[in-house]
This record gives C-alpha cells, structure tokens and sequence, in this order.
C-alpha cells in the first residue's frame, strides 16, 4: 500500500479545532454549548486517511453528556466528519443520535474501517465499527458491530446500519 494509506491521523487536536470552533477547554477535552453540555474527550477521537480517496481524513468524534443526569448513565452522539486532508476544512457530516449510549451495557471504542467495501464500480464506503461491553462479571457480554458510510462529496449517507460482526455471551 502506498506510504498515505498507512498515515495516521496525527492531527486529531487540529481537526477537532476545525470542526468545533467555538468549543472550550475544559478538565476532560473540549465543552460544547447546545441543549445540553456536551464534552469530547480527544482520546477517544478516532481519525484516519482514506486509502480510497487519500485528500480525505475520516474521523468519528463520540459526543457525551458533560454532567449525566443519572449516575452510572450516560447519553451521547457520535459524529462523523469527512475533512480535506490539505486544508483540515470539514466537507461533510452526519451525527448518529445515541449511538454512544452507555448504562449496564457500556459504549466501548470506535474504530474506522477502510476496507474495500466497493457499493458500485465507482462508489466506496467506508466502515465505522463500534463495540460495546457489559459491566457484569457473572454473565460477561461483548459486541462489535460495523456501519457503512458512502460520501459523496457533500454528504455522507449511512448504508448499514449496525451489522453485528462479533459477539461474546457468558
């Protein structure tokens, strides 16, 4: 593969100043004002050059209540961005509403997937995968599944919705 498929996303703190502009520092990452505190912790920010379209950086950015209302409960978003890789500017976006969830069954890690997943000749998508976790020892519960995203050049269109590709049970 060519030297900018393998590139990692090194530039996740630059991006994210880029997409959330108005956003302010706080003790765990950035703080965006809407309806509700939303926080984003950078480390969780997954971010990677598109081998299929190397001017283009994915990145999937869970967006989590500030302060849950309800302890050992938390709600969250998880957006993803499409950036040119040259100027770090977002092309498109699209939020998944609750996809970071977490109460007995805790939201995990976020992963992009760039595989060949060829939708037409000449239209590819890439894949987000999500995993999620139980908090019990005595019945253990695990789960990862994937999500397809085509881009168009404007817009990004979600084309699977959750395919479970991996699951543990006790």
């Amino acid at each position: 593969l060519p030297a900018q498929a393998l590139a990692s996303c090194d530039g996740a703190d630059a991006l994210l100043r880029q997409a959330y502009p108005a956003a302010d520092h706080g003790p765990g990452g950035l703080v965006l004002k809407s309806d509700t505190l939303l926080s984003i912790n950078p480390e969780s920010v997954v971010c990677k050059v598109w081998p299929y379209r190397s001017g283009l950086v994915l990145a999937a950015v869970p967006l989590l209540e500030a302060a849950p209302p309800v302890e050992g409960e938390s709600k969250g978003d998880v957006e993803i961005i499409v950036f040119d890789r040259a100027t770090g500017t977002p092309l498109a976006r699209r939020v998944e509403r609750g996809m970071a969830f977490s109460d007995a069954i805790q939201f995990g890690r976020l992963g992009l997937d760039t595989a060949r997943y060829d939708m037409t000749a000449d239209r590819r998508a890439f894949g987000l995968r999500t995993s999620q976790r139980g908090s019990s020892g005595v019945n253990p519960y695990g789960e990862q599944a994937l999500w397809l995203y085509t881009f168009d050049g404007t817009r990004i269109d979600r084309v699977l919705d959750g395919l479970i590709v991996d699951r543990t049970n006790g």
